[in-house]
């Protein structure tokens, strides 16, 4: 892959993977007609609330089964809608256009989205406070 060094995943931590499969499946259920945009939404908000995991420790998916893995599917779609509210729905497939010349994810992700993943998880975090805090376990 370029310049990018071995490591765990060279694409990225395993909530941006995640994100984008999250946010281009649900668009793609969107368009197809089969369900809303709000119900989705909602949906995600609602299971995001299960973890107090913050996004930046859903490194592997190891740590994502840990936190709850359908809780850190949705805390990647809410990532990935927040990332394209920042920096517009092309980012997300710019990032991985970036990924084969650069020298990490990171340096990919902040070619793409214009901002350091710390950013993006302070920002984040925020974001995730005021629209699915933390309301306890699965039910």
């Amino acid at each position: 892959m370029g310049s990018l060094p071995e490591g765990p995943n060279p694409r990225g931590p395993y909530w941006l993977r995640i994100a984008t499969e999250s946010y281009t499946d649900h668009a793609y259920r969107v368009l197809a007609g089969w369900y809303t945009l709000e119900r989705i939404r909602n949906e995600q908000i609602w299971r995001a609330g299960w973890t107090a995991a913050p996004l930046s420790s859903l490194q592997t998916r190891a740590d994502a089964d840990a936190a709850d893995a359908g809780a850190a599917y949705a805390l990647g779609f809410l990532a990935a809608e927040r990332l394209v509210a920042l920096a517009g729905e092309p980012a997300l497939f710019a990032y991985y256009g970036a990924l084969p010349g650069a020298a990490s994810w990171r340096e990919a992700f902040e070619t793409a989205f214009g901002l350091t993943p710390a950013a993006f998880y302070a920002d984040f975090e925020a974001y995730r406070a005021r629209v699915a805090p933390h309301e306890g376990g699965a039910p």
